[in-house]
């Protein structure tokens, strides 16, 4: 599902076990249909010397995209399973992820993250960039292959 150009506003709440701490994080951010494509490119390639993934399952019914990534980060093996709900002008998307042995002493992790369309984006700006709370601005978009 193609998602509205403009500007976008991201919630997102991580909750890391053991513990359950709880972290918001609230941003904006300026996106386009080739900035979407080329970071859904990306997050399927993502493979080095000490990060090895496979993209499990893949697979989209109605409004809902599903995907299930295995995966080796420096000797932890990581499962991450991720469903996202597309509306109109908004998304939902949660992640759980498995760590094993845990990594930093966590063993899951679970994000849950909310987008809501807001309109163009800022005059000047460029796909992918940020805004954090704080003000705090970067551009996340991957370099063109």
């Amino acid at each position: 599902a193609q998602l509205k150009e403009g500007l976008w506003v991201v919630h997102s709440q991580t909750i890391n076990a053991p513990g359950g701490k709880k972290v918001d994080a609230d941003s904006t951010l300026c996106r386009n249909h080739a900035y979407d494509q080329r970071v859904r490119a990306l997050a399927k390639q993502v493979n080095s010397s000490t990060h090895r993934c496979t993209t499990l399952k893949d697979s989209i019914h109605g409004k809902t995209y599903s995907v299930a990534i295995g995966g080796e980060l420096g000797g932890v093996v990581i499962d991450s399973r991720s469903t996202t709900t597309y509306q109109s002008e908004s998304t939902h998307t949660e992640t759980h992820q498995s760590y094993t042995p845990p990594l930093d002493g966590v063993s899951e992790t679970t994000v849950i993250e909310d987008q809501k369309f807001l309109g163009p984006c800022p005059i000047g700006s460029r796909p992918g960039d940020m805004t954090r709370a704080n003000g705090t601005e970067l551009n996340l978009a991957p370099p063109r292959q």
